[in-house]
């Protein structure tokens, strides 16, 4: 790699000499043209070095063919900028260097295991859920699969622009960094402190609400059925709109297994759910995450902010609804979503299943039922 590095510069050096060998405006002028082909070559397809090395040659270029001084303070200024060069690559090349450490240290690796221990205690066996709900999991494996065409890994795969930029600072890169394609350092955004600033963002309060039992919410209706209810494909659509908000792909990080996990964001809402028809018919006024795997009885965590994992694992529970119970019991068979409308007001039910983009971390089953969304909504 060095020697490479020491040969183009030298043939750099030596052509921009022999370019400018009469030693006129003309021919100064002419040495602009490998130099500025080192530009070209160190930028798109050579080294960050050899960037440095043409621009400071066509600078020195540009200004002897102003001034035409003597062949000698030609080659000697070509000398000093070749210097010049390698000192401001050895500069970036720390100062890279310095902000790959810090990103690593802010994202350290991490194990999952514990915090997901309860899947092992408290599995459900049956393979009916998971059977029933298969031929329902691909769409929403593909509306997930989007967030993950951003970059590939070396093996092929698919990932999320995060999930690249997380593996890139857990590599040996400085090595890679003086002869990189495609200048490596500029490939580099500050995304990963996009999400990270993320984390200090406030979790949105619940809107207010009156609970179920103040309005009397009543009478449980497939939303094909419903004459009051939603527009199914609405309903449907609400409730995906906060699974990929919550489940979003880019916090999950860059996952080795499930003991390796660097950048790992707890699952979140950073919104309430919305459905795109306009006028929106139905408001969200109560969002609740039902847990059904951390005990042997589910129960419905109490919050005056919408779900996020990392603020529940304190926070009480209560037992579930009479609606909640009915509609467990459905998404337990394979039913993905529940409603229930009593005249302004209405209930879901929405399933959270284990796509094969959450499989890295969760050793459960494609399709199992890891826990559901308690939705109250109230006409628009």
């Amino acid at each position: 790699m060095l020697t490479g590095l020491l040969l183009a510069t030298g043939a750099a050096l030596l052509i921009t000499w022999a370019c400018a060998w009469r030693a006129t405006s003309v021919a100064y002028a002419c040495s602009l043209i490998p130099a500025a082909l080192a530009v070209v070559a160190g930028c798109m397809g050579g080294s960050t070095a050899l960037f440095f090395v043409g621009l400071f040659l066509v600078l020195v270029a540009l200004v002897c063919s102003i001034v035409a001084p003597r062949r000698r303070w030609f080659i000697a200024s070509s000398l000093i900028a070749v210097c010049v060069a390698f000192g401001c690559t050895a500069y970036v090349v720390d100062l890279f260097s310095s902000r790959q450490q810090r990103l690593a240290r802010e994202n350290p690796f991490e194990s999952l295991s514990g915090r997901l221990s309860y899947e092992q205690r408290f599995r459900r066996n049956s393979d009916k859920p998971v059977a029933l709900a298969e031929d329902r999991l691909a769409p929403l494996e593909r509306r997930f699969a989007k967030h993950f065409q951003m970059q590939m890994s070396p093996a092929g795969e698919p990932m999320t622009q995060r999930e690249f930029m997380l593996r890139e600072i857990h590599r040996s890169y400085v090595d890679r960094f003086v002869n990189e394609p495609g200048f490596g350092f500029m490939r580099m955004p500050d995304f990963l402190g996009e999400h990270r600033d993320e984390i200090k963002t406030p979790t949105p309060r619940q809107p207010a609400y009156a609970s179920p039992s103040e309005t009397g919410a009543g009478h449980e209706t497939p939303p094909s059925t419903s004459a009051n209810g939603p527009n199914p494909g609405a309903a449907k659509q609400l409730h995906e709109n906060g699974l990929e908000d919550f489940l979003h792909p880019e916090r999950f990080g860059y996952v080795r297994d499930r003991d390796q996990v660097a950048g790992f964001l707890p699952h979140r809402f950073s919104k309430l759910p919305r459905t795109d028809e306009k006028p929106n018919p139905w408001d969200v006024v109560r969002l609740e995450l039902v847990s059904v795997l951390k005990s042997d009885e589910p129960g419905v965590y109490v919050s005056e902010y919408l779900p996020r994992m990392d603020e529940l694992k304190d926070a009480k529970r209560r037992p579930l609804d009479a609606f909640e119970k009915t509609a467990l019991q459905q998404l337990q068979e394979g039913e993905e979503l529940r409603v229930s409308v009593a005249g302004d007001q209405m209930r879901m039910l929405g399933s959270i299943r284990a796509l094969k983009q959450c499989l890295k971390c969760h050793q459960v089953e494609r399709g199992e039922l890891l826990g559901a969304f308690s939705y109250v909504l109230r006409r628009g």
